[in-house]
């Protein structure tokens, strides 16, 4: 079995869990920062879990959200130049599934800055192949799987243990603001990440993928 490296080889607060909270029915909020915070940080963990082979990918890249200047990025300690980088490596790693367990939030003083911290779990693809369905094997398969009329080679993911993992982010505040759905589309779309800090902080003993 193929074994996956995903650390790149150059080597005022509130907190929310996403457990259900009970509301009254009468009780009705106007959109706030923590609602933004949660439509920014939902369209990261989506970005960083889609198949590039569903989408274009002439237009499509991992973490638009990335400022296209000055930002820093770092994989378990290990620094990436750019979103451009951090889409090419990203496309080589096996399929991802995240799982948000709590965010927390808090506004820089001085600045525009809000500083995010996402914690969660996430569990790997352990086919062998990589987002782009490349596969490690050396022996390809004579008589590829198919789906009605179609030649292209399919295959079901083969989802191992969950591993936990933090992300801490530094974020434009001013591109952040609470609103309604209209800006919910701004906000998952925006460049407004200045810092992201990717780091895999529980590992399953059982899992061929590594850290």
């Amino acid at each position: 079995m193929p074994r996956f490296c995903i650390a790149p080889s150059n080597n005022t607060g509130q907190s929310f869990f996403t457990q259900p909270t009970q509301q009254t029915a009468t009780t009705t909020t106007s959109p706030t920062m923590a609602d933004s915070i949660k439509i920014l940080v939902d369209s990261i963990l989506d970005s960083l879990d889609q198949k590039p082979a569903n989408l274009n990918p002439a237009s499509y890249i991992t973490l638009n959200q990335l400022s296209s200047t000055n930002v820093k990025i770092l994989i378990n300690s290990s620094p990436l130049a750019d979103k451009q980088q951090f889409h090419q490596y990203w496309l080589k790693l096996p399929l991802t599934q995240h799982r948000l367990s709590s965010f927390d939030y808090h506004a820089v003083p001085g600045l525009d800055v809000t500083s995010v911290v996402v914690t969660g779990k996430v569990r790997f693809d352990e086919s062998g192949k990589n987002k782009l369905n490349e596969s490690a094997d050396l022996v390809q398969p004579s008589i590829p799987m198919t789906m009605n009329t179609s030649t292209t080679t399919t295959s079901r993911p083969i989802w191992g243990s969950w591993f936990g993992f933090t992300i801490v982010l530094a974020v434009d505040s001013t591109k952040v603001v609470p609103g309604g759905q209209a800006s919910a589309n701004a906000v998952a779309n925006q460049e407004c990440i200045n810092s992201f800090n990717y780091k895999v902080n529980y590992i399953p003993s059982d899992s061929v993928i590594q850290v």
